[in-house]
């Protein structure tokens, strides 16, 4: 959608999106850059035609999926499932964080869904290398 407004024959410095409500496309715009999309029931139609106008493939499964589960779910449960959701779509940034506590203790912080976790301490290392001299 976004590359046919700006590489097209018709390019112009104005678009008009008729049709569309402005937090429509906000909450596209949203998802667009953080994988992550707040949306209350009585307007998920409306943001899901606006992902079908924008092409936002990722946007229409997640919502067509959201509106299929929620069929016969309570609107208390469909809460959580799209906080669920929306975590899970949350994409990972930078470099896992290292962190270093009191007495020496160091450990990796990764995010859920990567592959290892390492943790050691200096206490733990000192174990390590009696037992190995042994």
């Amino acid at each position: 959608f976004f590359s046919n407004m700006f590489t097209g024959e018709d390019q112009k410095s104005t678009w008009r999106l008729d049709g569309m409500a402005a937090k429509m496309f906000a909450a596209v715009l949203e998802f667009i850059y953080s994988a992550q999309v707040s949306v209350e029931e009585s307007t998920m139609e409306q943001l899901l035609a606006a992902a079908h106008l924008m092409e936002v493939s990722e946007l229409v499964k997640l919502l067509k999926d959201l509106t299929s589960s929620s069929a016969g779910v309570k609107p208390d449960d469909m809460k959580a499932d799209k906080a669920e959701v929306a975590d899970l779509m949350k994409r990972k940034r930078g470099r896992p964080r290292k962190s270093v506590g009191a007495h020496g203790e160091s450990s990796v912080v990764r995010h859920a869904g990567d592959k290892e976790t390492r943790s050691s301490t200096s206490k733990h290392n000192k174990d390590f290398d009696s037992e190995a001299e042994q």
